[in-house]
């Protein structure tokens, strides 16, 4: 898309959470121009995708603003940009977008600040109801953030990392999915495996969730191959166990 001071390669960098990773801040200009989307090289027609995409309530924030931009803008422009590229993934067949937020939990946001996430993400999905929309909280504490979600319809699978989020302040959910980040992607250590499935089993208890996925907490870019295929299989495991002890 246009409508940034600077490329993708070009943003200055800096750091917003309390990790080794950088990131390039783009600058908003104006609306934002929305040019397309690639394909990735490994796609299929005959596999199934679920794209994920940084939230916009995080994209809006994140992003800086040149002057004379106010936040509220920021959101508008953010929501209007997502619009385009929501549309585009449905023309191309997809079902499903996870949107992840790191934001939210990390700055344990007030009230306020919920309403206005909710907001963003609730119009993104009642404009695009032929898709399902589904939202993952990471870097904190999301008890608080999913429970402004748990009765909003419009949002299909609501998760989180349950490595910073104690699955017993978890909330009852009306229909959601649950989409529980049980195996951490960010160190080479696993967890082990009956603790874990103890939790997983008293998320689906709280929550009441129709349905429960696991993925891990976030991804697995910056550890070993050897690790993240572990981590993977980890997870694999997990869903057989549970399904053998408790369906």
């Amino acid at each position: 898309s246009g409508g940034f001071a600077h490329g993708i390669n070009q943003a200055p960098v800096t750091r917003w959470f309390d990790t080794n990773t950088f990131y390039r801040r783009p600058t908003l200009l104006d609306q934002p121009h929305f040019y397309g989307t690639e394909e990735h090289p490994s796609h299929s027609g005959d596999s199934f995708f679920q794209p994920t995409f940084l939230s916009p309530y995080a994209f809006a924030r994140l992003i800086d603003r040149a002057p004379g931009i106010s936040q509220k803008e920021a959101d508008g422009f953010v929501g209007q940009l997502y619009d385009q590229v929501l549309d585009e993934v449905a023309e191309r067949g997809v079902q499903q977008v996870l949107l992840h937020e790191p934001l939210a939990a990390y700055n344990q946001i007030d009230r306020t600040e919920r309403g206005r996430l909710q907001k963003l993400v609730g119009r993104l999905a009642a404009n695009h109801h032929a898709l399902d929309v589904g939202v993952y909280f990471s870097f904190g504490n999301a008890s608080e953030v999913i429970r402004t979600f748990a009765d909003d319809d419009r949002i299909t699978t609501l998760g989180c990392d349950l490595q910073k989020t104690p699955y017993t302040q978890l909330p009852w959910l009306r229909s959601q999915r649950f989409l529980a980040g049980l195996v951490d992607g960010a160190n080479t250590l696993l967890a082990d495996d009956d603790g874990t499935l103890f939790e997983l089993a008293h998320v689906g208890v709280i929550t009441g969730s129709p349905e429960i996925s696991l993925t891990h907490t976030i991804d697995l870019e910056h550890v070993p191959r050897s690790v993240a295929a572990a981590k993977i299989q980890q997870i694999g495991r997990l869903a057989a166990k549970y399904k053998e002890e408790y369906e």
